[in-house]
């Protein structure tokens, strides 16, 4: 009993439970084309956007909403046809017993579900500002997410 209290105080004064955040990667489209032939990053910053989506997570609803807002950008790139197999291959893809390190909320060091708490927001809020993404780019983003 006292060495799993040990144990506690060690990890709240390090901070070994706190959840962090890691640096955002992002591969684009990940096993998908980011665009024609003609054109190779059409849609390129589509999948850039739920890449950082991706990155930090949240609830279920929060990733339909990231899937159709990628689908969107790609049909307004490329076409109705094209949105629509980014976004079935992105909801097929969580079936898949292959897996990437892009997946839901990977970002975080502890597996995490579920609505983003307000220590999250401000850690995502702050490493956000340090990507030096175009401002209004930015704040559209954080709007969207309601971030």
């Amino acid at each position: 009993m006292l060495i799993r209290i040990l144990l506690i105080l060690l990890a709240s004064i390090t901070g070994a439970s706190a959840n962090q955040l890691k640096d955002f990667q992002t591969d684009y489209c990940t096993f998908f084309p980011e665009g024609t032939l003609r054109n190779p990053g059409l849609w390129q910053q589509c999948c850039f956007d739920h890449d950082l989506r991706y990155w930090f997570g949240g609830t279920k609803n929060d990733r339909l909403k990231a899937d159709l807002k990628l689908r969107q950008c790609v049909e307004k790139k490329a076409g109705s046809f094209m949105g629509h197999m980014m976004f079935f291959g992105i909801r097929a893809g969580r079936f898949s017993p292959l897996k990437h390190q892009y997946k839901w909320s990977w970002g975080w060091d502890k597996k995490r579900a579920g609505e983003l708490t307000a220590e999250e927001k401000a850690v995502i809020n702050q490493r956000l500002k340090g990507l030096s993404l175009d401002p209004a780019y930015l704040l559209q983003f954080k709007a969207f997410y309601g971030l």
